[in-house]
């Protein structure tokens, strides 16, 4: 999914896919400038089916590693009200999907982002007090940025990036 921006020429008007920025914006989402200004034009926005969820992710190309990390830092505090319409929380009852079993919920705040290890992948995920995960994010390389619902979503994610490169 992508948002077209308009130009006009002397020859005419001309559309052009915008910067993926322009679509998480064209979301109204209040993500930070500093992530927003670092995504190239190159990002996606999909839909993926892993597990029993078909669920929104994010493939975002970004032209600074270090300036995005930041970025996303910044936006933790409000990324889950800000990306809520695309991840709700679970209802009750719903397990939900996680990995880390380990997860303490006897002291834990209501929702938390935790680092953990997916393979190789160093990853941030907001976990709710029963220790489900709401978001996760993390960079396949120093380029792609990639958000999705849940653990098993982020892996068909990089499983797909790295057989189409």
């Amino acid at each position: 999914m992508y948002v077209n921006q308009s130009t006009t020429t002397p020859q005419g008007t001309v559309e052009s896919p915008a910067s993926g920025g322009a679509f998480i914006s064209a979301l109204t989402l209040q993500a930070p400038d500093l992530l927003l200004r670092n995504i190239d034009p190159s990002s996606m926005v999909g839909l993926v089916h892993a597990g029993s969820q078909t669920a929104p992710f994010f493939v975002l190309r970004v032209t600074s590693y270090e300036r995005t990390y930041a970025g996303m830092l910044e936006w933790e505090p409000s990324m889950l009200q800000s990306l809520a319409p695309l991840y709700p929380e679970y209802p009750e009852g719903n397990t939900g999907s996680t990995t880390n079993s380990s997860f303490d919920t006897s002291s834990a705040p209501e929702q938390q982002f935790v680092d953990e290890l997916l393979g190789t992948v160093s990853v941030r995920a907001l976990k709710d007090g029963a220790g489900r995960t709401l978001i996760i994010y993390g960079y396949a390389d120093r380029r792609t940025l990639l958000i999705a619902r849940d653990e098993t979503a982020f892996q068909l994610l990089l499983s797909k990036l790295s057989t189409s490169s």
